[in-house]
């Protein structure tokens, strides 16, 4: 069991599979987005791809690229955000109605614009067809946590 004392550090990863490699984002704040991004904020992103999918804080105008590429993914396709120490999803899509192709919590879909709390362990789709995420807990230690089936990913330090 992890226990959540301070929230204005950051405590949470994202991690992800790209053919076989694991990733991993530690959140630097909330809001996050997780989607593609806008052309207009291309300036703001060293090779911007118009159909990569970034991890965007708008608070601060940073954007990370996750590596992966996909058109099924909407822009802004999920927030995260933090209210009263817990962190929630919403199926956003860039006018916060909801994303195209849906987004799905542990393999039930979420309603459009829809908040849900997210617990460490849990993971997210975007899509049907769309790379998967999981909210884990920062660890002191590594830890092998499989995002599909039959891929171990080692959670780094």
């Amino acid at each position: 069991m992890f226990l959540v004392e301070d929230l204005s550090e950051s405590v949470y990863n994202l991690v992800w599979d790209i053919d076989g490699n694991g990733q991993k984002h530690s959140l630097e704040g909330y809001p996050v987005f997780i989607g593609r991004l806008p052309y207009s904020l291309k300036d703001n992103i060293n090779n911007y791809n118009p159909l990569g999918v970034y991890i965007y804080y708008p608070g601060i105008s940073t954007a990370y690229f996750t590596g992966i590429i996909s058109a099924t993914v909407s822009r802004f396709h999920v927030k995260i955000e933090e209210e009263n120490k817990r962190v929630f999803l919403i199926d956003h899509g860039v006018d916060g109605k909801g994303s195209r192709n849906g987004t799905y919590l542990n393999g039930e879909r979420i309603k459009p614009g829809q908040k849900v709390l997210l617990k460490p362990g849990d993971s997210f789709q975007l899509g049907k067809l769309g790379p998967v995420f999981m909210l884990t807990m920062r660890r002191i230690e590594g830890e092998t946590i499989v995002l599909k089936e039959g891929v171990p990913t080692l959670m780094p330090k």
